[in-house]
């Protein structure tokens, strides 16, 4: 006699493992989320987009799957709260042979997942974010912050339809 067939574990979706073997998988029950729940957009601020792209392969790998949790409003395991900058300020740790890197990204400001910064970390001495890239991730908020509030007053573009893109 044959054993059942489970059909479950024919669907299942293949576990991710980042650059130290760590899963990455988010919750099974969360696997097809995707399909059902609208994602928010992701934008890339200055030049996070260029930075991450010249990333080595691995922490390029880790740092999109962590953006695409967040755009899926979960949160990855690499992905934790930047304290001193407000709620909604989150920060992606990720490792490689050649060192540490990060990616700063909020997803309180509007309807979209902004990418602040990213950035190689230098220092060798403890785990905070150095202070020149703080400095440059305040600024770059604060000025996110100021032009999608002065957006929010101005309202839609006259003739715009929801969803529609306005050049």
């Amino acid at each position: 006699m044959r054993p059942p067939i489970n059909h479950e574990a024919s669907f299942r979706r293949p576990e991710r493992h980042d650059s130290l073997g760590r899963r990455l998988t988010l919750y099974s029950t969360y696997a097809n989320i995707g399909m059902y729940q609208r994602m928010k957009t992701l934008a890339w601020l200055a030049d996070s987009r260029s930075n991450v792209k010249s990333f080595p392969a691995c922490v390029q790998d880790d740092i999109g799957y962590a953006l695409y949790a967040a755009q899926l409003g979960e949160r990855s395991v690499k992905a934790s709260p930047l304290h001193g900058l407000g709620g909604g300020v989150m920060e992606i740790a990720a490792y490689d042979a050649s060192g540490t890197y990060r990616a700063v990204y909020t997803v309180s400001i509007g309807e979209s997942i902004y990418v602040i910064h990213a950035f190689q970390k230098k220092s060798k001495i403890g785990i905070a974010t150095p202070k020149p890239d703080m400095d440059l991730i305040r600024q770059r908020l604060k000025q996110l912050r100021s032009e999608v509030k002065n957006a929010e007053k101005r309202g839609p573009p006259a003739g715009a339809q929801h969803g529609q893109r306005i050049r």
